[in-house]
C-alpha cells in the first residue's frame, strides 16, 4: 500500500448492497482490496488467507503510526502491530472503495 493507513471516504450516493445481491469475484492472496465498516468509509486491505473454502478470508489492515510508542489502531487502541488482523466472509471486500461500500461488513 502508498500510505500507512488508507482511508478513503466513498461518496454517500454509493449504498450498501443486501448479501444476495452482491457479485462475487476471484480473491487472490498478498494483493489490496477495500473494506468498509460502516459510514462509506473504505479502509485499504491486504488479504493474508482465503479458507472455509473460499467463504472467508483473512485481511491485514494498516494502522496509523505515532511513533516510538507504537501505532494507533481503528478502535483507537495503542499496539506494537503495524496491522489489525480480521476475519471477514468473502462478500464483505472489494476491488474498489466503492465496492467495498457496496459490500459493507454485516454484523
Amino acid at each position: 500500500m502508498n500510505t500507512p493507513i488508507d482511508k478513503i471516504k466513498v461518496n454517500k450516493e454509493v449504498k450498501i448492497l443486501p448479501t444476495d445481491a452482491r457479485v462475487k469475484f476471484e480473491i487472490v492472496p498478498g494483493e489490496k482490496y477495500y473494506i468498509c465498516y460502516g459510514n462509506n468509509i473504505a479502509w485499504g486491505c491486504i488479504v493474508t488467507e482465503i479458507w472455509a473454502e473460499g467463504h472467508k478470508v483473512s485481511i491485514n489492515v494498516p494502522i496509523k503510526p505515532l511513533g516510538k510508542k507504537g501505532v494507533l489502531d481503528q478502535n483507537g487502541n495503542i499496539s506494537h502491530d503495524w496491522f489489525d488482523s480480521y476475519c471477514v466472509f468473502s462478500d464483505e471486500i472489494g476491488r474498489t472503495p466503492e465496492e467495498a461500500v457496496n459490500n459493507t461488513v454485516t454484523l
